[in-house]
């Protein structure tokens, strides 16, 4: 299945796809909030993303759910606007 085959890829480059991510939310003009918030915990949040995707595409949970109301409750605190934060490319 394309879908499965797709999201193991994305696993699979779980690293460097969290490199690049982390590159342009720190140097792209349109989230300066982030540079605020240290790199280790902007890329520990990019890297669960992407080694986690299969879990939460397949079986989207309470837990899902709860997490990424946790990290807009902490980004809310951290005065990361909520137009800064990451959103799927269609959304952009």
């Amino acid at each position: 299945m394309l879908s499965h085959r797709l999201i193991q890829l994305i696993q699979d480059h779980a690293d460097g796809l969290t490199h690049e991510a982390l590159q342009d939310l720190l140097t792209n003009s349109r989230t300066p909030s982030f540079r605020k918030v240290p790199c280790e915990e902007i890329e520990a949040r990019i890297g669960a993303l992407y080694r986690n995707l299969g879990n939460w595409i397949g079986a989207p949970d309470d837990a899902v759910r709860a997490g990424y109301e946790d990290w807009g409750r902490k980004c809310f605190r951290q005065g990361i606007p909520v137009s800064a934060m990451p959103r799927p490319a269609a959304a952009a």
